[in-house]
């Protein structure tokens, strides 16, 4: 990724952690990103992001890619992080929940029913 548009991406995403009052622990939960890769990343320190990881980043923030490719004024990110969104351990259950099989989809659905009753 090209020197300046990591350093777009990185201060979006920054700067959205900041606005939901997100730390770096619930980034990493909603994104499954570690901290220290979350770390090195938010202090510049390591440049090249992958797309895979871009969209993690996306999908947890609750913005497109493409939100967090170009530059945005302190307004259009505050309006984008003043959205109802999902706190990061929603976030977290929800992408657990996609990387369940169909069968355990319907198997966890099951128990909650009779753990609700």
């Amino acid at each position: 990724m090209p020197r300046d548009l990591s350093a777009t991406v990185r201060s979006n995403v920054i700067r959205l952690r900041e606005l939901r009052l997100w730390s770096r622990a619930d980034l990493h939960r909603a994104s499954g990103i570690s901290e220290s890769s979350l770390s090195l990343f938010e202090r510049g320190e390591r440049s090249d992001l992958a797309l895979d990881t871009l969209g993690r980043l996306a999908r947890a923030l609750q913005v497109s890619p493409e939100m967090l490719l170009a530059p945005h004024t302190e307004s259009e990110l505050a309006e984008a992080a003043a959205r109802p969104v999902l706190s990061a351990a929603e976030v977290e259950l929800l992408a657990r929940w996609r990387a369940l099989s169909q069968e355990q989809q319907g198997a966890l659905r099951g128990y909650l029913d009779r753990l609700i009753e």
